[in-house]
């Protein structure tokens, strides 16, 4: 009988573990699963950081590492701007406050180092302030990419995720 009884609270104690250990673990995997997505980099806007074909990992549910900041990398939603009809892949350059207060900081980060601002922007968006919130994404081949000096700001709210770059 007790060798039975022992056998009984050995697997009591594993269940009780199980419960403790694993349901979590099965539950972060799952929701890694649906939280996690795969793009591909189309086109040379982002080199020499990410080639043309290139496949990336992007964290849907980004906000649970913090809050987005310049110089991450992250894929915007297609909008209604007509220049942006499909997933873009950018990195993010100037955030705005809620205010709408911040100015525009004299040099955006590039991947060719600090560039003065009124360099990247001709005219348009630079003699205006950042909407609130707004988000200023721009590509690291700066030559050659469609990005907030052609379509403006985007929102986090059109960000789909935060890429994980190689």
């Amino acid at each position: 009988m007790d060798a039975t009884n022992e056998k009984t609270n050995r697997l009591n104690q594993w269940k009780k573990w199980e419960r403790i250990i694993l349901l979590p673990i099965l539950l972060i995997v799952v929701g890694a699963f649906f939280t996690m997505g795969r793009v591909e980099v189309l086109g040379e806007s982002m080199k020499p950081t990410l080639q043309d074909g290139q496949r990336l990992l992007v964290l849907r549910s980004y906000k649970l590492l913090g809050p987005l900041k310049v110089g991450d990398v992250v894929v915007i939603e297609p909008g209604s701007a007509p220049k942006r009809d499909a997933q873009v892949i950018k990195r993010i350059a100037f955030l705005q406050n809620a205010e709408g207060t911040l100015p525009w900081p004299e040099k955006l980060p590039t991947s060719k180092g600090l560039v003065p601002t009124n360099e990247l922007f001709e005219g348009g968006l630079l003699g205006q302030p950042v909407v609130k919130n707004g988000i200023i994404v721009l590509g690291d081949n700066i030559e050659n990419s469609t990005d907030s000096r052609d379509f403006g700001p985007v929102f986090a709210h059109e960000i789909y995720g935060r890429v994980f770059v190689p």
